[in-house]
């Protein structure tokens, strides 16, 4: 039953985790029933709610931790803010669907007010079925970066 409890708490850890910023310093805070326990009355509940409240704030500070930084190097940065040139290589085959392609492009540079600018990052171009790229193909590239839809229930 204490696994249930332990990982109910980690869970809800996350999911506040993705609400709200939590420092770790919170963890420390499974430390405060510990005093009760010069009580030695209701021992297991004491300890058990003390490992639920450290695996609780550890869940929302690991999440925090497990997010992708996303800075001025980072191709996502640039996800709709506009128009913007990209240089990159294609970095798998191209995926022929029926009525598009598909191309994996990692990015290298991108084109900020007349310079170029290294980045880091992939991006998914969908391009005409019927063109001739390949694996390994540099390619200059014009568009609208768009943020993927988040298919959260």
């Amino acid at each position: 039953m204490a696994l249930i409890y332990l990982s109910v708490a980690w869970v809800l850890g996350i999911l506040l985790g993705a609400k709200f910023s939590l420092p770790l310093v919170l963890a420390l805070s499974g430390l405060i029933p510990l005093p009760l326990l010069l009580f030695r009355r209701h021992y297991r509940a004491i300890v058990l709610t003390s490992l639920c409240l450290v695996t609780f704030f550890s869940g929302a500070w690991y999440l925090e931790q497990s997010l992708p930084e996303t800075s001025d190097s980072h191709l996502q940065f640039y996800n709709d803010q506009g128009t913007v040139t990209i240089k990159g290589i294609v970095s798998q085959d191209p995926d022929v669907r029926e009525k598009t392609s598909r191309l994996y492009l990692q990015a290298s540079e991108i084109e900020l007010d007349g310079g170029w600018q290294e980045v880091q990052g992939n991006t998914l171009l969908f391009v005409p079925r019927y063109t001739s790229y390949s694996y390994g193909d540099i390619l200059l590239v014009t568009g609208e970066p768009e943020t993927p839809p988040s298919f959260r229930l």
